[in-house]
C-alpha cells in the first residue's frame, strides 16, 4: 500500500495504491476522486480535456470536468434556502462541497482530507483509508457549526464507465416502485411517474439507445450495496453505510457527451433537493451543533 504525491492533467493531486485499486484525489478540487482503477482498467468516466476545467462557486457543473466521483453536498439540483440561518442563500448546481479547496494530510496509512465553509457555516471531512483486503473504505464526517438545522442532502456522483453487456448492481428486485424523476426522450416515461422496477432498465446492450433517465427508489435502505457487473466478470462494487438511507441511480446510455455511464448516487435523502425530498416524504439534516457521520467501500471483484 502507497499514497503519494502526484499530478492529475495539470492539477496536483494524491494517489492511494492498495496494489488492489489505484484511485487518485484532487483536495483543491472538492476532494473529488478523479479516477478508479484495477489491473489497468478505468472505472470512472474521464473527461478527454488535456487541462483539468476547474468548477468555480458559481460555475455550471456540466459544462466543467463533469467525471470521476463527486461529493453532492449540500444539494445536487440549486436549491435557494428558505428557513433558519442560512435562508435566502443559494445551494449551488451538484453542491457546494465539489466546489472547495480541501487541505490535506497523509497520516499513516490514510489521506486525510478538511475543508470548512464559511458561507453555509459547517466543516467537512473525508478520512481514505485502505483495509486488509486492499479496498477503499472513505469515511465522512459533517459538522454543522450553527446552533439550527442544517436542511441538507448528501448524495454520491460516482459515474461509473459502463460497457456491452454490463448490468447495474442494486438492493432492489423486479416489481418494486421507483420514481421516474428525469427522462427527457421519455424512453419510460413522464418525468414525476412512479412506475414497477424491472431490471431490464439497468441492462446495456450491445447499442446504446441515445438517452438518459434517473431513477430515485422511494424505500428506505439500512445501508446497502451499488456497483456495475461487467462483462468479463469483474464487479465494481459500493458498499454504504445505514445513514445513506436511499438510492439514486443515473443513467446514461449514450445520450448525454456520448458517454455511457451510471451515476451511482447513494444518498441522505432523494430527488435532487431538500424541498424535493420533503414532498416526498423524506426528512432530514443536521441539527444545530451536530454531526453526520457515514462511510463509503470500494472494491473491484
Amino acid at each position: 500500500m502507497k499514497i503519494y504525491k502526484s499530478t492529475f492533467k495539470d492539477i496536483q493531486s494524491v494517489v492511494v495504491d492498495t496494489g488492489k485499486l489505484t484511485a487518485v484525489f484532487l483536495p483543491t478540487e472538492g476532494g473529488k476522486m478523479a479516477s478508479l482503477k484495477s489491473d489497468g482498467k478505468e472505472f470512472l468516466v474521464q473527461n478527454p480535456s488535456e487541462k483539468f476545467l476547474h468548477l468555480s462557486l458559481d460555475g455550471s457543473f456540466e459544462q466543467t470536468e463533469c467525471a470521476g466521483f463527486d461529493d453532492m453536498f449540500p444539494t445536487i439540483d440549486p436549491t435557494e434556502i428558505k428557513e433558519g440561518s442560512r435562508k435566502g442563500l443559494l445551494y449551488n448546481d451538484h453542491g457546494e462541497v465539489s466546489r472547495l479547496k480541501f487541505d490535506y494530510q497523509i497520516d499513516s496509512d490514510c489521506l486525510v482530507m478538511k475543508t470548512y465553509s464559511s458561507r453555509l457555516n459547517y466543516s467537512y471531512e473525508k478520512r481514505v483509508c485502505v483495509d486488509a483486503d486492499g479496498d477503499i473504505k472513505i469515511d465522512y464526517r459533517v459538522d454543522n457549526l450553527s446552533d439550527d438545522e442544517f436542511n441538507c442532502i448528501w448524495a454520491g456522483h460516482a459515474l461509473a464507465v459502463v460497457d456491452d453487456g454490463a448490468e447495474i448492481i442494486t438492493p432492489f428486485s423486479d416489481g418494486d416502485l421507483v420514481d421516474l424523476v428525469s427522462d427527457p426522450t421519455e424512453f419510460y416515461g413522464k418525468k414525476g411517474t412512479r412506475i414497477k422496477f424491472d431490471r431490464e432498465m439497468l441492462k446495456f446492450s450491445d447499442t446504446p439507445r441515445n438517452c438518459t433517465y434517473k431513477l430515485y427508489f422511494p424505500q428506505m435502505l439500512d445501508g446497502g450495496e451499488v456497483g456495475v457487473k461487467y462483462a468479463d466478470g469483474v464487479t465494481l462494487s459500493m458498499q454504504f453505510s445505514e445513514e445513506l438511507k436511499y438510492l439514486g441511480l443515473w443513467i446514461d446510455d449514450g445520450g448525454f457527451k456520448g458517454y455511457r455511464c451510471v451515476g451511482l448516487e447513494p444518498c441522505t435523502r432523494g430527488y435532487d433537493t431538500v424541498y424535493n425530498a420533503q414532498q416526498m416524504g423524506q426528512y432530514g439534516g443536521i441539527k444545530g451543533n451536530k454531526t453526520l457521520e457515514f462511510s463509503l467501500r470500494l472494491t473491484v471483484k
